[in-house]
């Protein structure tokens, strides 16, 4: 996958596993625009959610540079 463009994509977390130190890894899949069907992966913290808690939500990732924001919409 190349790089995702600066915008805000609609995504679909589609897979979630939770690694050492409380960091959640995530697989999104854009679900509308141009990318529509990539996936992305992402690792951050888990921030009082765990990913049985993820798996399946609707969420929008705001893409900036190389500054990456994941907001869930549930």
């Amino acid at each position: 996958m190349t790089a995702l463009d600066d915008g805000t994509y609609d995504v679909l977390v589609i897979d979630a596993r939770e690694g050492d130190d409380d960091v959640l890894h995530v697989e999104l899949a854009v679900v509308s625009g141009a990318r529509k069907g990539e996936v992305v992966h992402l690792s951050g913290p888990r921030r009082n959610r765990d990913a049985t808690s993820v798996l399946g939500l609707p969420a929008t990732l705001r893409v900036d540079g190389a500054s990456l924001r994941l907001s869930f919409d549930a």
